[in-house]
């Protein structure tokens, strides 16, 4: 097993098969973030979508040490991949729980190394 998919199982091991299906760090990085919850359809209702927020804090946790430059070379060069995929997501319900799992520090850090795709109604929930 290569060394960045070890490590990434060790932070995140609720993605454990994800990670091992992944063919690369950045494929990887993608289907994490849409891991991040469930749609839940029920007939003549509208959409529910649940987050686990165990797996959503270790996957964000993860991230963010990766993209601070702190776990692997080759997962923290792809991190980005994760934020991108994340905040492209039309889902509100995943932008109002990305507070929950940052500091406000850690928020305006990611506002600075994403300056065009950060979406600013996350510092206002």
């Amino acid at each position: 097993m290569s060394a960045w998919r070890r490590i990434a199982i060790e932070h995140v091991p609720s993605c454990q098969k994800t990670i091992e299906e992944a063919e690369d760090p950045c494929a990887m990085w993608i289907r994490i973030a849409g891991e991040l919850g469930d749609f839940q359809y029920v007939r003549h209702a509208p959409m529910r979508y649940e987050i686990d927020e165990t797996k959503a804090h270790e996957i964000h946790r993860f991230a963010f040490e990766c993209l601070r430059g702190k776990v692997n070379p080759v997962l923290s060069r792809d991190a980005f991949y994760f934020y991108s995929e994340l905040f492209d997501l039309p889902r509100d319900e995943i932008l109002k729980d990305i507070p929950h799992h940052y500091a406000t520090g850690e928020l305006n850090h990611l506002k600075k190394c994403f300056p065009y795709s950060f979406p600013s109604e996350i510092m206002h929930f």
